[in-house]
């Protein structure tokens, strides 16, 4: 899928996964120029949802790609990742990406799952809820590598880690470059 130019993905909603995209294996998603996911909502991945199924680790994994203005706003998942949720999946998130006002259980703003996120240039994560833990991130077992000019602000979590929360073998790398 490629979304580009003023594209809206607005009140999107699914009893399931993926409220306003769900991607799955061997799949991929680029997403940029001005596009915008808000008011969504699911189980997990209110606004996206990148997953390779346990059945398929002979299949790449899925990847989303997204820059250049894209804005995942006001989403809200139940159980993990009200923006962005990766589950076994790979995310690069650049030039002014944002992420804001979304509310999960855990991850209200990204969850990276056994999986592995690159945030860069320019990427802001603010005023993100969890209910559990990691307001603006939760990374279980994932990979998580934040370099020059993100922000991650005004972030809250019920229990641990308002900002970022990381279990099981988590792994953050940041750097300004």
């Amino acid at each position: 899928l490629v979304a580009r130019g003023n594209v809206s993905f607005e009140d999107c909603a699914a009893v399931g996964d993926g409220g306003g995209l769900r991607v799955g294996s061997a799949s991929s998603a680029m997403l940029s120029d001005d596009v915008a996911v808000s008011g969504c909502s699911a189980r997990v991945g209110a606004a996206v949802l990148m997953v390779r199924g346990a059945l398929d680790t002979a299949m790449p994994v899925p990847t989303l790609v997204a820059h250049s203005g894209v804005v995942f706003r006001d989403c809200h998942a139940v159980e993990v990742g009200g923006g962005i949720s990766l589950l076994n999946a790979r995310g690069e998130l650049s030039d002014g990406v944002v992420v804001e006002g979304c509310s999960a259980a855990d991850g209200g703003g990204l969850h990276v799952e056994e999986s592995e996120l690159v945030a860069q240039r320019g990427v802001t994560l603010a005023n993100n809820t969890a209910s559990d833990n990691g307001g603006g991130l939760h990374s279980r077992a994932g990979v998580v590598t934040l370099t020059d000019r993100v922000t991650v602000e005004a972030c809250t979590a019920q229990f641990d880690g308002g900002g970022v929360y990381l279990q099981e073998a988590a792994q953050l790398h940041a750097s300004q470059d």
